[in-house]
């Protein structure tokens, strides 16, 4: 009996546990590929929104924040990019990628 109440617990665990698992690399990757593509800020912050990201208006530091969050109730990871823009031609000429961050069970 034991056993049932555990397997019914790991597989509700599993089943709120939410959507993807974040990946560092592949975060990473995405950064890279849109530091190479040098393309204009409305064009990456497009991309970046296309792949769940929500992307805030430029700083006067000429930087734009890109957050996006998955999970569930119990369990949400963010994972973040900063764009550096120039500000002459607003191209993006930089990016800073965060850790990806996850808290709960």
């Amino acid at each position: 009996m034991k056993t049932l109440y555990f397997a019914c617990f790991v597989v509700a665990g599993f089943s709120m546990a939410g959507c993807r698992a974040p990946d560092q690399g592949k975060l990473d990757g995405l950064a890279a590929s849109l530091l190479s593509t040098r393309d204009d800020l409305d064009g990456v912050k497009a991309r970046l929104e296309r792949e769940g990201f929500e992307c805030g208006s430029k700083s006067s530091a000429h930087r734009v924040h890109c957050a996006r969050r998955s999970g569930s109730l119990i369990h949400t990871c963010a994972e973040n990019v900063t764009l550096m823009v120039d500000p002459m031609r607003n191209k993006v000429t930089g990016t800073a990628v965060g850790k990806v961050a996850c808290a709960g069970f």
